[in-house]
């Protein structure tokens, strides 16, 4: 299922390392893996798939080092629109709401370029983390949301990958997740 619309999230924003469900990896350059995984938490960093209309909500995306290879990656990870520029996001999450109609975004992001210090090694079985809070997606209608996000470096002129890495660059996608939005 292809999901039409992305959103631009730019409060509250959390990197780390942590732990998290990886989805099925995704082929890379001599065979070298990465997988992309999202899930909805609330403010106490619970996973949900039922919340009440107007709770506070955080989409939780990890990126992860699926292979036995180390990875050059963008750990920016910034969350933005699908239709920002391609510089300016390197995540952005796909919704659908209950009648499977895209859900609207009501946020700007103001992202600067990218640098060299927005790049860094991805060890094997490593995974960055972005916490970004929902508040700009439109879940005010009760019913079933289906979520997916997206990973894509967009830099059209990255650093250069440090010998013996590969630089991941190709778009792929999470699994589909849901969430209940009940009144």
């Amino acid at each position: 299922m292809l999901l039409a619309l992305g959103v631009a999230v730019t409060t509250c924003r959390r990197r780390g390392d942590d732990q998290g469900a990886s989805s099925p990896p995704v082929e890379v350059a001599r065979g070298r893996v990465a997988s992309l995984s999202l899930r909805i938490v609330d403010a106490e960093g619970l996973p949900r798939s039922k919340a009440k209309r107007g709770e506070l909500l955080q989409t939780e995306v990890f990126l992860a080092n699926a292979s036995n290879h180390p990875l050059w990656v963008n750990k920016r990870l910034t969350l933005n629109s699908d239709e920002a520029a391609p510089f300016s996001r390197e995540i952005w999450i796909k919704i659908l709401g209950p009648k499977q109609t895209p859900v609207p975004y009501h946020c700007v992001s103001d992202v600067g370029l990218l640098t060299a210090e927005d790049y860094a090694v991805l060890k094997p079985h490593d995974r960055l983390r972005t916490i970004d809070e929902m508040n700009c997606f439109d879940l005010s209608t009760p019913g079933t949301y289906a979520l997916m996000a997206r990973y894509k470096d967009g830099n059209p002129e990255p650093p250069k990958a440090p010998d013996g890495t590969t630089h991941l660059w190709e778009e792929f996608e999470s699994p589909m997740v849901t969430l209940e939005i009940v009144p």
